[in-house]
């Protein structure tokens, strides 16, 4: 491990004593060595404070510092932020840190800006405040992404005959996200969602985004999100050899928009507690674009979250077309007759395995946050 000095926290009073240190503990210098962080050009420390009680908003306290010079390594972010933030403590008490580094500078108008680097740690009430520093989206690897948003009530509704892939009716907006972890302990839940630099106003859904290339390694994922009036949709981009869904062609980022009163009504709050955040995925036949009754959705690590199947289908006799609420079907082992699931996730980018009978397997990296939906339609291919 390798170690910098960060900032001093102060008392409220005075800083002339100076009660918390934050030190930085450096990622592994062999493994980090080619990753670029010459497009940082600013790095924002925000210091969270304790809940008064429960249901209160903590209060956030955030400086920002500008580097001078390109960073070409983690001893530069070391050097370049060595004693630059000091911060009274909260009159509540210290919850937390999080530090990010950016490609924007401290007084753009702009702070969407996805980590370059990252880091965060909970207080343990120690003088020390140790700060680990993760690798975020390695500059230089920024590309394009056309981006398609469906409507998965207009999918249902045409299901079996003709199956029409529409963009939401309440087009809003596309934009790219980066999904990474709070680092911050249970002081907050456990991921956040990052609105990255990238966005576009829709009116049929479709649009081209710039972001980055999909990461593997890291527990985290960059990510497409759609928000609309009524409904909502987001998931992690995949590599190129999965990227292909139901709907798009081969160098599209399908989204699926859901409902959003369809997606709270859905969503089972004691296995929310349990497990947390969810997201929304359907099974389906890539040639004959119909749902798979028998698939399989399994995590590869079971102890990371739950799999339940649910009901996905249209409400009879309604007009326009209503998607229903989606229940969990009764002691089900594998997807019913609309190829739906949710997926319980404890708050980290995991692994999903997706089987069906007569079709090519498929294994995907999914990742939740508060206030994003995650939705997939997994398309496999028959064999």
């Amino acid at each position: 491990m390798r170690w910098s000095a960060l900032a001093v926290g102060c008392g409220i009073a005075a800083c002339s004593a100076p009660v918390i240190e934050m030190t930085l503990e450096l990622p592994n210098a062999a493994t980090t060595a080619a990753f670029d962080l010459s497009c940082v050009g600013a790095a924002r420390i925000t210091v969270i404070s304790n809940k008064l009680e429960e249901g209160s908003q903590a209060e956030e306290h955030t400086q920002c510092f500008d580097f001078a010079e390109p960073l070409h390594s983690f001893d530069d972010v070391a050097v370049g932020l060595r004693g630059k933030f000091t911060f009274d403590v909260p009159r509540d008490g210290l919850a937390g840190v999080q530090l990010t580094g950016f490609s924007g500078r401290c007084n753009d108008t702009s702070t969407r800006f996805e980590s370059v680097f990252y880091g965060g740690a909970p207080s343990a009430g120690d003088r020390t405040l140790v700060i680990p520093v993760h690798t975020g989206l390695s500059c230089g690897t920024e590309q394009s992404y056309k981006v398609r948003a469906i409507d998965l009530t207009a999918l249902y509704a045409s299901s079996p005959s003709n199956v029409t892939c529409v963009p939401p009716p309440d087009a809003m907006k596309l934009y790219t996200g980066f999904i990474r972890p709070r680092m911050l302990g249970t002081s907050a839940p456990p991921m956040m969602f990052e609105y990255g630099a990238s966005a576009l106003d829709t009116s049929d859904g479709m649009g081209k985004l710039q972001s980055f290339r999909p990461v593997d390694a890291d527990p985290a994922c960059v990510a497409i999100g759609y928000s609309g009036s009524a409904s909502k949709g987001g998931t992690c981009i995949r590599p190129p050899e999965q990227a292909h869904g139901l709907c798009g062609v081969v160098d599209e980022v399908e989204v699926v928009a859901v409902p959003l009163d369809v997606s709270v009504l859905s969503i089972d709050p004691t296995l929310s507690m349990a497990y947390g955040e969810s997201m929304f995925g359907a099974v389906w036949d890539a040639s004959t674009r119909t749902p798979i009754t028998d698939a399989t959705v399994e995590l590869l690590d079971p102890a990371l979250g739950k799999v339940v199947y649910i009901d996905v289908g249209i409400d009879a006799g309604v007009s326009p077309p209503r998607l229903r609420r989606m229940a969990a079907v009764p002691g089900a082992t594998s997807t019913a007759a609309g190829g739906g699931f949710l997926v319980y996730v404890r708050g980290t980018v995991t692994t999903l395995i997706v089987k069906a009978p007569n079709h090519v397997t498929q294994t995907i990296r999914i990742a939740v946050a508060p206030d994003e939906f995650s939705t997939t339609i997994v398309a496999l291919a028959r064999q």
